[in-house]
């Protein structure tokens, strides 16, 4: 497989998809389906993480060393009871009691005992931006590996996913199906149309280079997009673990897309397929969406085990090891997927 042969393909690609309105849409469509539930239901960019601090006897710089930190704002109140009014009133997202002579402790390696008060209803991200930003001031004031223990408190019941959180599922998948399972097929049929894959196939670039190019730009242009929809979302503060189904979706998008591509004569037949599939491949999604229908229902569709993974690390801050099951079936399908295609090229090159 040459290299340069590859690049050369993507590059042809890239440029003609900027003039492309198809290609365009890759771009737009996640976007639009993002603008549109954040204009309806929420905000893009919510305010900073609050957190409410008391400390006991005062005289500590930790006040200074939380005013330097951008992702948070700080609200120092008087007393305890002031500190978990604010939490119970939902006024802030964590309340923290700094204990007496805490930079003594710290300095002398003595076990410093937090209590944290946690609001219920806040978001598990600004949760977890408070909690670092607590250790990042606390290492800041402490010579050494400070020892702290974190006696957590929670105020009020867990919230409900709100219908942004809902909706992540299907524009994420959107994402990915639009960059790879649409933008692969088309390339290819695009190539059948204009009569021009048998040329390409006499020069010295193989069917494997090309549907590999085709498949690496997909792939890449999906993963972006996911991402961005992510962070637009959800945050920055992604685990990076989130990079796993994304990939593997985006791969698994790529060999359905290209199979979509080998079997088509036209744009036509790629678009009804496109239409035919359309509920088989976002009613995982869907149904995510509605917690309260049977949830086994979205298991019986392969784009279940791209979307729930990606929904589980984003939102709930799963581990590796509570949707390892989900993300080893979805890689099982990328090889059963990809032995099919082989054929499927196989034949591909023997027709033209």
């Amino acid at each position: 497989m040459n290299f340069h042969n590859i690049v050369a393909i993507i590059k042809k690609e890239v440029r003609g998809g900027i003039k492309d309105p198809l290609f365009l849409t890759v771009f737009i469509v996640p976007l639009l389906f993002t603008l549109i539930f954040q204009l309806v239901f929420g905000r893009l960019w919510v305010q900073k993480t609050v957190i409410a601090i008391f400390q006991e006897g005062g005289g500590s710089r930790i006040v200074q060393e939380f005013e330097q930190n951008d992702a948070i704002r700080i609200i120092e109140l008087l007393s305890i009871d002031a500190v978990y009014t604010e939490v119970k009133d939902k006024k802030v997202d964590v309340g923290v009691i700094f204990p007496e002579n805490l930079e003594d402790k710290l300095k002398n390696a003595e076990k410093v005992i937090l209590k944290v008060y946690i609001n219920g209803e806040s978001l598990a991200k600004n949760r977890t931006i408070a909690g670092t930003a607590i250790a990042s001031a606390l290492r800041n004031l402490s010579p050494n590996s400070p020892s702290v223990n974190f006696e957590e408190i929670q105020i009020g019941e867990e919230k409900s996913l709100n219908l942004i959180q809902q909706a992540l599922p299907i524009i994420v998948l959107v994402a990915i199906l639009f960059g790879t399972f649409m933008l692969s097929s088309t390339f290819l049929v695009k190539e059948k149309e204009k009569r021009t894959l048998s040329a390409l196939l006499v020069t010295p670039l193989s069917i494997s280079e090309l549907l590999f190019a085709y498949g690496l730009l997909s792939v890449t242009l999906s993963l972006f997009m996911a991402l961005v929809i992510l962070f637009l979302n959800v945050g920055f503060n992604l685990p990076i673990i989130i990079l796993i189904p994304l990939i593997l979706g985006s791969i698994f998008g790529v060999e359905l897309g290209l199979m979509l591509g080998i079997f088509a004569k036209d744009m036509a037949t790629i678009f009804a397929a496109i239409k035919s599939l359309g509920i088989f491949l976002y009613a995982p999604a869907i149904v995510l969406i509605f917690p309260n229908w049977p949830q086994w229902i979205a298991k019986i569709f392969p784009t279940y085990y791209i979307i729930y993974p990606v929904f589980r690390i984003s939102i709930f801050r799963d581990s590796f090891s509570k949707v390892s099951l989900d993300l080893a079936i979805l890689l099982g399908l990328v090889v059963l997927f990809f032995a099919l295609l082989v054929p499927l090229v196989k034949r591909l090159k023997i027709n033209q």
